[in-house]
């Protein structure tokens, strides 16, 4: 598994930018989510914490599977 990576606001926003399935409203809850992680982490995002935070998304229908997977590979290709 991947070490925990450090990310900056700008990069997090490119990011979620870069998934282009996500909507506007998608965008900002993951964006705001990988902040509150960074933040959490000394600015670092773990591939753990990001799985579960994706999978809480998911099972309250706010972001579809495919979408939490472009997520994942897009912070840990």
């Amino acid at each position: 598994m991947s070490s925990p990576i450090r990310l900056t606001r700008e990069e997090i926003k490119k990011l979620v930018y870069g998934v282009r399935s996500l909507d506007d409203g998608q965008r900002a809850l993951v964006r705001e989510t990988l902040e509150g992680l960074a933040r959490g982490g000394d600015d670092r995002v773990g591939p753990e914490e990001l799985k579960k935070a994706l999978r809480r998304l998911r099972e309250d229908h706010r972001i579809s599977e495919i979408d939490a997977d472009a997520v994942f590979k897009s912070v840990f290709p």
